[in-house]
C-alpha cells in the first residue's frame, strides 16, 4: 500500500510539471490574427520606453552623413554608413566625430558600400561588402583586417550575421531565386561548418526575358532595418516576385542568436549545430504560404513576418501587405510581461508622449536594451515651425535642437526600452 501511495504521488507531481511545461510552451505562441484585423491608430512611447535621448552628431567637412544612413553601435561608438560615404565613427555620449574607417574605392582595402555594414561584437569586427564576392574586414577601431570569404552557394542576395566570435551565418538567397543551400554557418575562411534545414525558394521566374519591370523599396517603406525590397513584375498577369535583399532575418539578445524565415511562423534559436523553436508568430488567415509567394492577388490580404527583435520585455516584429500600388508595412509589439500585442502602420512610428516631441521610427535592432533612430534636420526645423506652443514646454536639452541647421548631420535618437 505504501508503495502504491508513493507511486500515486509521483504520478500527480509528474502530471503537474507536465502541465506546467505545456502551458509554458503555449504561452510562446503569439496569436496575431485579431490584432492584424484591427491595428492601432498609433503607439505611444510611454507604453514601451523608459526614456528617450537625443544626440546631435557633429557636422564637419570630414563627417558629412549622406542619404540612406545605416547605423550600428558597439560599446561607446556609433558607426554610420550612408550613400556615397565611407563609414563614419562618432562618440556615443557626446556625438563628436572621431574618425572614418576605410574608403569606398577599388583598392585592396576599399569596399563597395557602407550602407550594408554589420558588426560582430563578439570579435570586434566590422564588415563591408567588397567589390568581389567577399567582405572587407576592419576592427571597430579602424584597423584593416583583410578579407572575409563568403561560403559557396549563399547567393547574391544572402543575409549575413554572426553566431559567435568565430562563426558567421548566411541565410542563402539569390536575385533570380536559385540557391543550392538554405542557411549556412561558416568560418573565417568561408568554409561551411554546418548546414541548417529549410526550404529554399525555387526559381519561379525562369529567364530575365520574362521580367517586365523591377522596382526597389527602401528599408523604411518595407518596415525593415536593413537591406530593402525588390519588386519584380513579370509579363505573366498577376505574377510578381518580391525579394528581400539582405533582409535582417537574424537578431541577437541575451547572448543568443535568433532566426526568422518569412514563410515560417516560428522564430528559431540557433546554435552551431541546431535550430530550436523559441516563439511562434501565428498570423492565422493572414499568413502568406510559400506556394503563393509570387501571387499578386494573395499579397493584397496576406503577408509575412520579415523581421523580429527581442529585448528583456518585448518581442517586436514587422510585416507588410501589398494591397494597391504601394507596400503597407506594419510594426507589432508583444509584451512578454502582460501578454498584450499591439500593431500599427510602420510609418506612424511611436508618438512621443514622454517628451511631447516628434514621433520616432526606430529600427528593429536591439542595442543594450534600446532601439535607435535618426531625426533629419529638415524634419526637426519643420516641427518647431509648426509647434511653437509645444516647443516652449520641451526640456532645455530638447529645445536646443531648434538651433540645428538644415545641412547639419542627423540627430541620433536612443530609446531605452522598459524592463
Amino acid at each position: 500500500m505504501k508503495t502504491m501511495k508513493y507511486l500515486f504521488l509521483f504520478l500527480v507531481v509528474s502530471l503537474f510539471f507536465a502541465c506546467g511545461e505545456k502551458q509554458t510552451a503555449q504561452e510562446k505562441v503569439i496569436r496575431l490574427e485579431e490584432k492584424i484585423a484591427a491595428p492601432e491608430e498609433n503607439l505611444k512611447t510611454s507604453d514601451y520606453f523608459a526614456s528617450i535621448t537625443y544626440i546631435p552628431l557633429q557636422t564637419t567637412d570630414s563627417s558629412l552623413i549622406g542619404s540612406r544612413p545605416r547605423i550600428a553601435i558597439e560599446r561607446d561608438r556609433v558607426y554610420v554608413g550612408s550613400s556615397k560615404s565611407s563609414c563614419l565613427v562618432f562618440d556615443l555620449n557626446t556625438g563628436k566625430f572621431i574618425t572614418s574607417i576605410g574608403s569606398m574605392d577599388k583598392g585592396p582595402q576599399g569596399y563597395k558600400s557602407s550602407t550594408d555594414l554589420w558588426i560582430n561584437p563578439a570579435k570586434g569586427v566590422i564588415y563591408f561588402p567588397g567589390w568581389k564576392d567577399e567582405f572587407i574586414k576592419y576592427s571597430t577601431t579602424g584597423e584593416f583586417l583583410g578579407i572575409q570569404k563568403k561560403p559557396a552557394g549563399a547567393g547574391d542576395a544572402a543575409a549575413y550575421s554572426y553566431l559567435d566570435a568565430n562563426t558567421l551565418l548566411a541565410r542563402c538567397e539569390s536575385f533570380m531565386g536559385k540557391v543550392p543551400e538554405y542557411m549556412l554557418a561558416f568560418d573565417e575562411e568561408g568554409q561551411v561548418v554546418n548546414r541548417y534545414p529549410g526550404k529554399s525558394r525555387t526559381d519561379s521566374i525562369g529567364n530575365t526575358s520574362d521580367i517586365a519591370s523591377i522596382s526597389f523599396y527602401g528599408t523604411f517603406g518595407a518596415g525593415l532595418s536593413g537591406g530593402g525590397v525588390v519588386l519584380i513584375k513579370t509579363k505573366e498577369a498577376g505574377k510578381e516576385r518580391i525579394l528581400m535583399m539582405q533582409q535582417p532575418v537574424f537578431c541577437h539578445w541575451d547572448g543568443k542568436t535568433f532566426y526568422k524565415d518569412s514563410y515560417n511562423d516560428t522564430v528559431f534559436s540557433l546554435t552551431a549545430n541546431e535550430m530550436t523553436p523559441a516563439w511562434v508568430l501565428d498570423m492565422g488567415k493572414y499568413r502568406l504560404p510559400q506556394e503563393e509567394q509570387d501571387s499578386r492577388e494573395a499579397r493584397k490580404e496576406k503577408g509575412t513576418v520579415n523581421q523580429v527583435m527581442e529585448s528583456n520585455r518585448y518581442l517586436m516584429f514587422s510585416y507588410f501587405f501589398y494591397p494597391k500600388e504601394a507596400i503597407q508595412a506594419y510594426r507589432g509589439v508583444f509584451d512578454k510581461k502582460t501578454g498584450k500585442t499591439d500593431i500599427t502602420l510602420y510609418e506612424n512610428g511611436f508618438t512621443d508622449d514622454l517628451n511631447g516631441f516628434m514621433s520616432i521610427h526606430p529600427a528593429l535592432e536591439n542595442w543594450d536594451n534600446s532601439l535607435v533612430a535618426f531625426l533629419l534636420p529638415i524634419d526637426i526645423q519643420t516641427w518647431f515651425e509648426e509647434h511653437p506652443e509645444e516647443a516652449e514646454k520641451l526640456k532645455p536639452e530638447i529645445r536646443r535642437l531648434k538651433e540645428i541647421k538644415e545641412d547639419d548631420n542627423p540627430v541620433l535618437v536612443i530609446a531605452r526600452l522598459k524592463n
